[in-house]
């Protein structure tokens, strides 16, 4: 279960946080949150730019600056698209790395209980059941 190049991080976890922001429940909680990040994913190597604000994800650097940078392992970031990453606990031992002020990450995070069912619809969607936790 991993990615192999960029274009897969930016269609699986790109993906699954575009169609995330664009649900009207997910949009509710980011309303009053005006949040854009830069997440640094690794092995592959891949920038997503997520605007909260515009609801989208970007492959190319916005004209202002982030709220908050995260770093993290592409299978980190599969991982958390699937539920299965405690952010508290991969915060602590580094695993996910991020800015020091992480209150635009706990906001963006708390409309997180919709990626692990968007995330397998676009997989299987894709064929790409590899790529799904069992």
């Amino acid at each position: 279960m991993h990615l192999t190049c960029p274009d897969e991080v930016i269609r699986f976890i790109g993906g699954t946080l575009q169609s995330a922001l664009a649900q009207p429940a997910v949009a509710s909680i980011l309303a009053d949150r005006p949040v854009s990040f830069r997440f640094g994913i690794v092995d592959p190597d891949c920038v997503l730019y997520v605007d909260a604000v515009r609801r989208e994800v970007r492959f190319t650097a916005a004209d202002d600056a982030p709220s908050a940078m995260v770093a993290m392992r592409a299978k980190t970031a599969l991982a958390l698209c699937q539920g299965h990453v405690d952010v508290g606990d991969a915060l602590g031992t580094g695993e996910i790395v991020a800015t020091d002020d992480l209150a635009p990450l706990f906001g963006l995070l708390s409309a997180a209980a919709a990626l692990p069912s968007i995330y397998a619809d676009l997989a299987r969607r894709e064929g790409r059941v590899d790529l799904l936790a069992s």
